[in-house]
């Protein structure tokens, strides 16, 4: 896939936090209201985050200084850059979009469970080159691909990674999902009709991909 977009299924994010929880070096629950910053990019604090539930969007920041949206997260996942050395200053942005449950892991305890576990460090490294090679990925469709493709595109990586016995349904709204892609409602509305020409059936919440390699083609993804 040309593009990797993080939620529910993420198995590296969801094995890592489960990991995270066996150890006990998670914080206790805390709520975030919709619109709230959990952290910044070019800040130095020294945590992280596992979503528990809600979703939340994750930003970066572009060579040029541009601040783009990458990715949506649901429960299960981790946001908030896993710095190995530091301080270092976050790349990323994550904010929540609806009222959103997280659990806070300080960095320096977290460090210090990785210099004595070996499995969990490698944990660690796999999700550190996943989330580089996303984010480079996210980064190109934002560049180069209409918002419908950009739909299109995200549709497609769920759909791929998941079982395709039944239709698809998002951990959050079509209006959630707009707003990430900078979109009014109308247009993405628009582009559900344009995709449905391409492969992609829409019922109501449910997502089914009927040709994939027509998607895909339509999409630019190899």
């Amino acid at each position: 896939m040309s593009v990797n977009h993080k939620w529910l299924q993420n198995n590296l994010d969801s094995s890592l936090s489960e990991r995270l929880r066996e150890l006990g070096i998670t914080g206790a629950p805390q709520k975030v209201e919709a619109g709230e910053r959990l952290c910044a990019a070019t800040c130095c604090d020294a945590c992280f985050f596992i979503i528990e539930n809600g979703v939340v969007e994750v930003s970066t920041l572009l060579n040029e200084g541009r601040e783009v949206p990458v990715e949506l997260c649901g429960e299960g996942a981790i946001v908030g850059d896993v710095i190995l050395e530091g301080p270092q200053e976050r790349t990323t942005t994550a904010r929540a979009l609806t009222e959103t449950t997280v659990s806070r892991i300080d960095a320096a305890t977290f460090k210090q469970h990785l210099s004595t576990d070996k499995a969990l460090l490698s944990q660690v490294m796999a999700k550190l080159d996943n989330d580089m090679q996303r984010t480079q990925m996210s980064n190109a469709m934002v560049k180069f691909r209409s918002g419908t493709q950009q739909i299109g595109c995200y549709i497609l990586d769920i759909w791929e990674r998941r079982n395709k016995d039944r239709p698809l349904r998002l951990p959050f709204n079509k209006l959630a999902l707009a707003n990430h892609l900078g979109l009014t409602p109308q247009s993405l509305s628009r582009s559900f009709r344009r995709l449905r020409e391409q492969g992609l059936d829409v019922r109501g919440s449910e997502y089914l991909v009927t040709d994939t390699k027509r998607l895909r083609a339509y999409c630019g993804v190899r």
